[in-house]
């Protein structure tokens, strides 16, 4: 948990796009828009993508695509991170009912160790008589 904590703060990525098809989806659209935009970049100023609204629709887009795409890793970290507390807990609380159980067995055997224990003694008894 830590780990994924300290990764997430960090910037790291802790959800794939293959685990999550919105954050696919939108990596796919960006790196279409991206190339296009490099692509406008190439042929023509920064003077004229500055004026064209073509240009200035498609950098337009492209940001509002990357921002959709921070916030949607951002949703999918806290997702993650979120079903690996649920996890966790769940483990958690399988180790405390395990716990929980061979407390209860060592339990019951120290109790047949000491009936058993009687009842030799008291066979030992009866062959005596």
């Amino acid at each position: 948990m830590k780990s994924l904590r300290a990764a997430a703060a960090a910037g790291r990525g802790i959800v794939k796009a293959k685990d999550d098809p919105t954050l696919a989806d939108l990596e796919r659209r960006v790196s279409t828009l991206q190339e296009q935009w490099r692509d406008y970049q190439r042929r023509f100023t920064s003077n004229y993508l500055a004026i064209d609204p073509d240009a200035t629709s498609l950098r337009a887009r492209l940001d509002n695509l990357q921002q959709q795409l921070t916030a949607q890793r951002a949703a999918s970290v806290q997702v993650a991170l979120a079903e690996a507390e649920a996890e966790a807990s769940a483990a958690q609380n399988a180790v405390n009912q395990l716990r929980d159980d061979v407390a209860a067995n060592q339990q019951q055997a120290k109790e047949f160790a000491t009936h058993l224990n009687e009842y030799k003694a008291l066979r030992e008894d009866l062959n005596h008589v």
